[in-house]
């Protein structure tokens, strides 16, 4: 787990193979804050690391399309849970996303009902496929 140094977003559940980690205001974070020196070193090899390595990369995952087309749509999609799972949409890819459609769509009800939005899994699976075709353009 750690918090985003830009946005303060706790993402949960990342372990060291999952890195680099990308936060849904677009910071990436490319070893884990916890791991030792070593673990740490630049591509040049040396270690003088203190912080972890941040950079703000261009954006195109399908947490971060299907984000904004919701938003489009007039739904406000701020909560930390909402932009944890974005995250975790952005980094695994379009490709874990159409094997876990199922528990996107789940992702995506818990939220309607959480913040009050009507829920079709039709039109949510319609969104999905939308924003997994974006990212693969």
């Amino acid at each position: 787990m750690f918090h985003c140094p830009h946005c303060s977003i706790k993402i949960s559940g990342i372990k060291p193979e999952h890195y680099p980690v990308t936060c849904s205001c677009g910071f990436v974070v490319t070893a884990p804050a916890n791991s030792t020196e070593a673990d740490r070193s630049l591509a040049d090899g040396s270690s003088q690391i203190s912080e972890p390595i941040l950079h703000i990369p261009p954006r195109k995952g399908v947490g971060t399309e299907l984000t904004n087309i919701l938003k489009q749509m007039g739904v406000r999609v701020s909560c930390s849970l909402c932009n944890e799972r974005a995250a975790i949409m952005d980094i695994r890819g379009p490709e874990w996303c159409e094997s876990h459609r199922e528990t996107i769509l789940e992702w995506l009800r818990e939220g309607a009902k959480k913040n009050g939005y009507p829920f079709s899994k039709w039109i949510a699976n319609r969104l999905l496929n939308r924003a997994i075709r974006q990212v693969k353009v």
